[in-house]
């Protein structure tokens, strides 16, 4: 484990096993599958984001870290099919978490019917 200078609190760790080719366990880099966030992203939130990106990708390439933190910076993620705000919200904090994002990263957030109409 290593200390994330960004956020000073421990950053996990993806395992061996995840499947990104790996030896033993690593940081998570936008390289990896998706389930190299497993650690920091619930399973069915993790599964909920897997079934929505292979559905909007037409190529049947594995989904990647890079294709999750693609979507999140264009403010794409919140508006793909089964993402609401709680899920939204559990990526937004694992990609924190494992260091990928900063609190500078955020990306704008689409106003709801009734903030639109203030």
């Amino acid at each position: 484990m290593r200390v994330s200078p960004v956020s000073y609190h421990v950053v996990p760790r993806a395992w061996s096993w995840c499947g990104c080719g790996a030896a033993d366990e690593h940081e998570t880099g936008p390289g990896c599958p998706i389930r190299c966030l497993d650690t920091v992203i619930p399973a069915r939130v993790l599964d909920r984001v897997v079934l929505a990106l292979s559905q909007e990708s037409a190529s049947p390439r594995p989904v990647t870290v890079a294709d999750v933190l693609s979507q999140y910076r264009s403010g794409e993620l919140a508006s793909l099919p089964g993402i609401g705000p709680r899920r939204f919200a559990a990526v937004e904090r694992g990609l924190f978490i494992a260091g990928l994002i900063t609190r500078r990263d955020r990306p704008a957030r689409r106003l709801s019917g009734k903030a639109a109409s203030r």
